[in-house]
């Protein structure tokens, strides 16, 4: 089996693949204990919009139109509910 990407950069991908989406179970496994049901969705959704932003910078991926509304709305709903919050205290 043949392979376009050097090994190092394969080894890479799979690290990454493997490590990152167990990093991120485990914490928000974690955060569910102390944190409302409504933030915890916000805090995951939160990770959604920052993968669009890893690629740019990392990965040097284009940005589209539909991605960076999506994200200005998400953006936006965290913001509004910490804002709430911070009101409530």
């Amino acid at each position: 089996m043949h392979f376009k990407y050097p090994g190092f950069q394969l080894a890479v991908a799979v690290a990454m693949g493997a490590i990152a989406p167990t990093g991120e179970m485990l914490l928000h496994t974690l955060d569910s204990r102390v944190v409302a049901a409504a933030q915890a969705t916000l805090i995951a959704l939160a990770e959604v919009l920052l993968a669009p932003l890893r690629a740019w910078l990392f990965l040097s991926q284009s940005l589209t139109t539909g991605t960076l509304t999506g994200g200005t709305i998400l953006l936006a709903a965290v913001i509004l509910n910490a804002a709430g919050r911070a009101g409530t205290t």
